[in-house]
């Protein structure tokens, strides 16, 4: 039987089967990263989410450019009845706080987190209105030196079958995460998610304008041929974790060889801190005081 959820947000909807997305944020570039994932998975454009991603995005990158970086993570969950937003870091939940004070948001602020809830009930299905394409514009316009727009194409320097042998390992690991959603992870899982990621790895290290990312994807994969026993404990909340990485390594994969759009650095941090955050689970229990296994410990900015 998989563990009782935890749940991340602040409004404890247990009705929530589990975490849906986590987004690290530190640069400007990770916040364009987020617009363009939020863009890319919402296949039904509500009128209350897009408006309030428009307001985040705004308030976010003025926060990122006027204040010292301060890593945080956006935890997106979803029920029957709402979407919820969970933004995890002390000093921008203060300052998004006094930011939705002015605004008719529905929120929650705790400790180090804050978080929105959007009620579905209050929505209907439309296509992007003009305020969310207005910000996507100005998205374009900030993020390029010049008033052109920049246009970059899929990077071809992968061959044709080293392309596909990581397509269809993307797509395993993949299928593996959707199976441990439904039954829980076990022996069997871990044994195919290892075994992918191993290839995955054997595929890229040898491409030396990736290194960075080889490097860290490797990293993660020595850490499950490692830790096989404490990874087949982990509770619900910390898979969660890994399979948010797994998905970042998605979005790499797609956005730079199949879709085109990105510098080829541009998940080169997030997947970094979404590895380091998962290294920590994994440190002997002597080195945490007062940890528990507590995700708060992970996540304590």
């Amino acid at each position: 039987m998989r563990k009782k959820q935890k749940i991340i947000n602040l409004y404890n909807d247990y009705t929530i089967s589990s975490i849906k997305h986590v987004i690290s944020i530190q640069t400007e570039e990770d916040l364009e990263h987020f617009w363009d994932f939020i863009n890319t998975h919402n296949n039904s454009k509500y009128i209350l989410m897009n408006n309030f991603i428009s307001m985040f995005y705004e308030f976010a990158h003025t926060y990122v450019l006027n204040h010292e970086v301060h890593f945080f993570e956006i935890i997106l969950e979803e029920s029957d009845a709402n979407f919820y937003f969970t933004f995890w870091n002390k000093h921008l939940a203060n300052s998004f706080e006094n930011y939705l004070q002015k605004t008719s948001t529905i929120f929650l602020l705790q400790d180090n987190k804050i978080s929105v809830k959007l009620d579905k009930s209050k929505q209907e299905e439309i296509l992007l209105d003009n305020k969310t394409k207005e910000i996507k514009r100005h998205k374009k316009l900030i993020s390029s030196n010049t008033n052109e727009p920049k246009t970059i194409s899929p990077y071809t320097f992968i061959t044709e079958d080293d392309l596909e042998e990581l397509i269809h390992l993307n797509e395993d690991m993949q299928e593996v995460l959707y199976h441990v959603n439904r039954h829980g992870f076990n022996e069997a899982y871990f044994i195919s998610l290892r075994s992918c990621l191993s290839m995955f790895c054997l595929t890229i290290r040898y491409y030396d304008t990736i290194s960075n990312i080889a490097n860290i994807i490797t990293k993660f994969s020595n850490t499950l041929n490692t830790n096989k026993s404490a990874i087949l404990n982990l509770s619900i909340d910390e898979l969660d974790l890994i399979a948010g990485l797994i998905n970042n390594i998605d979005m790499w994969l797609r956005v730079l060889f199949i879709e085109g759009g990105a510098d080829l650095h541009f998940m080169d941090n997030s997947i970094q801190a979404d590895c380091e955050m998962i290294l920590q689970m994994f440190i002997p229990q002597c080195e945490l005081q007062n940890s528990d296994d507590d995700l708060d410990d992970i996540f304590n900015f």
